[in-house]
């Protein structure tokens, strides 16, 4: 019973922690935007492609993650090498189409950026993640 209290109550801590920290991530980008000086209808096309966005990239880490429960169950069970071979190209194939999806939003958002912003933002998006590093 103890054991159980302390896991929701770590639970509890974490999770709050976990969510700001997604807020804290969105709050960088925003920031990213603002300091570009965007017009209305450079946000608004900016907005449309991260909603589009948004759902198929949540979708495709659903099904990598679905597929990572599988392959770890997998391997501690008496699965065949052909069975844990084939949940590794799936997971291989999800995670190499996660990063085509951000390459091409990167794509996207440098046709709308002009250049001047393009420089600007690729420039703040450097310092971001090496802020990032440095734990800021």
């Amino acid at each position: 019973m103890k054991r159980l209290m302390t896991a929701l109550i770590g639970i509890a801590l974490i999770s709050p922690m976990a969510y700001a920290k997604r807020g804290h991530h969105k709050a960088k980008h925003e920031e990213i935007f603002k300091q570009l000086d965007l017009s209305e209808k450079q946000r608004t096309e900016l907005k449309a492609l991260r909603e589009n966005n948004k759902d198929n990239m949540k979708s495709l880490k659903e099904q990598k993650k679905k597929f990572r429960k599988e392959m770890n169950e997998a391997m501690a069970s008496d699965a065949s090498e052909s069975q844990l071979r084939t949940l590794h190209n799936e997971i291989t194939r999800l995670k190499n189409k996660i990063k085509d999806t951000r390459f091409e939003k990167m794509l996207s958002i440098r046709k709308i950026l002009t250049q001047e912003q393009r420089v600007k933002f690729f420039k703040l998006k450097q310092e971001m993640k090496k802020n990032k590093r440095k734990g800021y």
